[in-house]
C-alpha cells in the first residue's frame, strides 16, 4: 500500500472524528451539567451524521468500482458479508445491553424500538414518545437500506452508467422531497431521515467516487492543483445551507437546503482526498483524529447510553458520562469491531 492511498484514508479518519465530534457536541449540551453555552451547536450532530452519509457512499462506491475494474462482477454474497462483519456484531452487543438495562429497569424503552432497531426501520415515522436510547439508529437504519439497494442497483445497471444514476438520483430525490412537503405535510424528522429524502447524500458521495476512478493519473494531479479553490464554494454552501435556511427557513432548508449542505461537504470530501500532501489532509491524519475516526462507529452507537439528557445520575452527567463514552467506544472497538472486521472466514 502506498503511502498516498494511506494518507487518503487517514484523512477521510480525520473527517470521520469531527463528524463525530459534532454528534457528541449535540448531544451532550442537554446532559445535566453540560456546556450550554454550547447551544448554538445543538443542531451540529445532524450536520455530522450527513457527513457520514456521503463518506459512507463515497467508500462503499469505491470499493465496489475497485471490484469491479478487477474482476469484471460485483459479488453480492461477499459485499453483504463484509456489511454484516462490520456492523452487526457491535450492533448487536448493543441492542442486548440495552435490552437487559431494560429489563432491569434502569432505561426505559418502548418495544416497538426493539423492533424498528432489528429490521432497520427507525429512520421511518412512528409514535413521538419513542425513546431516546435508540433513537439514533435512524441513520443505522438508513444507511443499511441504502447497503440494500445500492449494489443491487449497480449490478443492475453496471458501473458504467453508475454515474448517470448517481445525477438522476440526486436531482430526483429533490423532487420528492418537494413533493413530501407540499403534498403529503412531512414532519421535518422524515424529510431529514427517510431513505427516499435522503438517499441523494449517499449519491452524492458515490458520484465522488465514479469521478475519481474515472480520471487517469495526470488528471488527478491536474485536479489537485485547482482543489484547493473548492474549499471558498464549500465554506459558503455550508453556511448558506447549515445557517441560513435552517434557522431563517426550515421548510426551504428541508427541501432544497440540504442539498447545498450535501455539495459543500462534497467539495471538502474532493479537496482532501485529492491532495493528500496538503496542510489540510495532513492535518485530519494525525494520530489522535485517526484513532478517534477509527472508532466513530463505536462511539455513535454507545453514546446514546451515556449523553442521556433525559436521565441525571453520575453516569449521565458531564464531564465524566463524554469520558464513559469513549471509554466504552474504545472497548467495543478493540473487543468486538476488530476480531470480526479481521475474520476473513
Amino acid at each position: 500500500m502506498n503511502q498516498t492511498h494511506v494518507t487518503r484514508i487517514t484523512a477521510v479518519d480525520g473527517v470521520r472524528a469531527i463528524a463525530i465530534c459534532l454528534v457528541l457536541i449535540g448531544h451532550v449540551i442537554d446532559t445535566f451539567g453540560g456546556p450550554t453555552f454550547l447551544g448554538p451547536l445543538r443542531h451540529a450532530g445532524n450536520f455530522g451524521v450527513r457527513v457520514f452519509f456521503l463518506i459512507s457512499g463515497m467508500l462503499i462506491t469505491s470499493l465496489l468500482i475497485k471490484e469491479w475494474q478487477a474482476t469484471g462482477k460485483i459479488s453480492l454474497k461477499m459485499f453483504y458479508v463484509r456489511r454484516v462483519r462490520r456492523i452487526l456484531p457491535a450492533y448487536f452487543v448493543f441492542l442486548f445491553t440495552v435490552g437487559i438495562l431494560d429489563y432491569n429497569g434502569f432505561i426505559k424503552v418502548p418495544q416497538i424500538d426493539y423492533l424498528r432497531s432489528l429490521t432497520f426501520t427507525m429512520n421511518y415515522e412512528h409514535s413521538a414518545d419513542r425513546a431516546w436510547t435508540l433513537n439514533h439508529l435512524w441513520s443505522l437504519s438508513a444507511e443499511e437500506q441504502f447497503y440494500l439497494v445500492w449494489p443491487l442497483l449497480l449490478l443492475k445497471l453496471t458501473p458504467v452508467r453508475g454515474k448517470n444514476l448517481c445525477v438522476f438520483i440526486i436531482f430526483v430525490v429533490i423532487i420528492v422531497r418537494c413533493y413530501m412537503w407540499a403534498m403529503l405535510n412531512a414532519s421535518g424528522s422524515a424529510l431529514t431521515r427517510e431513505i427516499q429524502a435522503i438517499f441523494d447524500s449517499m449519491a452524492l458521495g458515490a458520484l465522488i467516487a465514479f469521478r475519481e476512478h474515472s480520471r487517469n493519473i495526470d488528471e488527478i494531479k491536474t485536479a489537485a492543483r485547482k482543489s484547493e479553490l473548492l474549499l471558498l464554494p464549500a465554506g459558503i454552501l455550508l453556511v448558506v445551507a447549515s445557517i441560513g435556511t435552517f434557522f431563517v427557513n426550515k421548510d426551504f432548508y428541508y427541501t432544497i437546503g440540504q442539498s447545498f449542505t450535501n455539495f459543500g461537504i462534497a467539495c471538502c470530501l474532493i479537496s482532501i482526498t485529492r491532495r493528500p500532501n496538503h496542510f489540510t489532509a495532513q492535518l485530519l491524519s494525525n494520530k489522535v483524529l485517526v484513532y478517534i475516526g477509527s472508532i466513530s462507529y463505536s462511539l455513535y452507537l454507545w453514546q446514546q447510553l451515556t449523553l442521556h439528557h433525559e436521565a441525571n445520575s453520575w453516569f449521565t452527567s458531564f464531564p465524566q458520562n463524554l469520558i464513559l463514552t469513549f471509554a466504552i467506544a474504545a472497548c467495543s472497538y478493540h473487543f468486538v469491531e476488530q476480531p470480526f472486521i479481521k475474520k476473513k472466514k
